[in-house]
């Protein structure tokens, strides 16, 4: 009994030291790209401190606050007319996955939104088929699917990277993306 007090004492206590302004905010991002977190805060607050912090928020866990900018990896703007602080996070990698914190600076206790991010592998293509052809030539590129997907929008792109894959795609199943000097065909 008196450990479920003790848990509950120092839970209780955790609480007590954030005070949240706001659901939960989840990001997502690509290894070696960039993702920026947006996160709202109330009106007369334009004119306190911004950070982004990680795990418990201690001093030694803020990556970056309003009065750096930029710090390493990590950028701030604070939209003041927007009432937000966007950072962003660039060279993303697997262990920057993880919860963070949105913070707000006062007199106090600060205010905090809660952020998960999620770092996804920016890869594809277990199985790739080389096609060639001569300038001028064609290809005829084949992609089965299975019919559940047979109304979902489909396209082809070059590389390896599905982060970017359909903005620059070469062709898509409704047209609507295909470059105007394309010369691929398909009968998606």
């Amino acid at each position: 009994m008196k450990s479920l007090c003790n848990v509950l004492f120092t839970f209780c206590t955790a609480l007590s030291t954030l005070s949240s302004a706001a659901g939960l905010i989840r990001a997502f991002g690509y290894e070696g790209g960039n993702v920026n977190v947006s996160c709202h805060y109330g009106e007369g607050y334009e004119g306190y401190e911004k950070y982004l912090c990680k795990n418990d928020c201690s001093d030694s866990d803020v990556l970056i606050t309003t009065g750096q900018t930029t710090k390493g990896r990590y950028s701030i703007y604070d939209d003041k007319k927007a009432l937000k602080s966007t950072v962003t996070i660039s060279d993303l990698r697997a262990l920057d996955s993880g919860k963070y914190w949105c913070g707000v600076t006062r007199t106090g206790k600060d205010i905090y939104n809660e952020v998960r991010l999620e770092i996804r592998q920016d890869s594809c293509c277990d199985h790739v088929t080389e096609k060639e052809s001569h300038d001028g030539g064609s290809v005829s590129i084949s992609c089965p699917y299975e019919s559940e997907n047979q109304n979902n929008l489909k396209y082809v792109c070059r590389g390896t990277q599905p982060s970017t894959c359909l903005q620059q795609a070469l062709i898509t199943s409704d047209n609507k993306h295909r470059p105007e000097n394309s010369q691929w065909t398909s009968a998606v």
